[in-house]
C-alpha cells in the first residue's frame, strides 16, 4: 500500500513538472489584429531562413475560417496549437523564427495560388523570434505597430 502511495507521488511530481507553470510560460494561442478596412489572409511557416519561397505553405483561401481575418477584428484561431508555442520554438532549426505571412483576401481570392507564389504577393512578412512574441504581449497586428519596427519584416517598417 505504501509503496502504491510513494508511486502515485512520483507520477504527481513528474506530471507537474512537464506541465509547468501554464499560466506565465505557455501561450496556446497568438492573437492576430487585422487593424485595416480590407480583409485579409494569415498564414505561417517555421522554414526560416529560407524566405524567397512559399515552400510546403498551402492556398489560405483552403481554410478560410481559420485564416480569414476580416477588417478590424482580431483572430486567435490562426496560430493556434494544441500545446505550448513556446515549445514549439524549441524544435526550430536552424533558426527561432517563425514566418508569418499576410495576403490581401482580394487577391488570393481572385488570382491563382501558383501566381501568387511566383510574383510574391504579399502584404507583408513578419519573420518573429520567440522573444519577439513575448515583447508583443503574443499578439500580432496588420499594419505593424510602431512596436514592432525593430522586427525583421519584408518589406521592411516603413515601407
Amino acid at each position: 500500500m505504501k509503496m502504491n502511495i510513494v508511486v502515485l507521488i512520483i507520477i504527481s511530481l513528474f506530471l507537474n513538472q512537464a506541465c509547468g507553470n501554464k499560466e506565465n510560460n505557455c501561450h496556446e494561442t497568438i492573437i492576430f489584429e487585422n487593424r485595416t478596412s480590407r480583409t485579409l489572409y494569415v498564414t505561417s511557416s517555421y522554414l526560416y531562413p529560407d524566405t524567397s519561397t512559399f515552400a510546403g505553405i498551402p492556398n489560405p483561401v483552403l481554410a478560410p475560417t481559420n485564416t480569414k481575418i476580416f477588417p478590424n477584428e482580431s483572430n486567435t484561431s490562426v496560430f493556434w496549437g494544441k500545446d505550448c508555442i513556446e515549445l514549439a520554438y524549441k524544435d526550430l532549426i536552424p533558426s527561432d523564427t517563425m514566418m508569418i505571412y499576410i495576403f490581401d483576401a482580394e487577391v488570393l481570392e481572385t488570382e491563382e495560388w501558383s501566381d501568387v507564389i511566383h510574383d510574391y504577393k504579399v502584404l507583408i512578412r513578419y519573420d518573429l523570434s520567440q522573444n519577439d512574441l513575448k515583447y508583443l504581449d503574443w499578439k500580432v497586428t496588420y499594419p505593424p505597430t510602431e512596436a514592432m519596427k525593430d522586427m525583421k519584416m519584408y518589406p521592411p517598417y516603413g515601407q
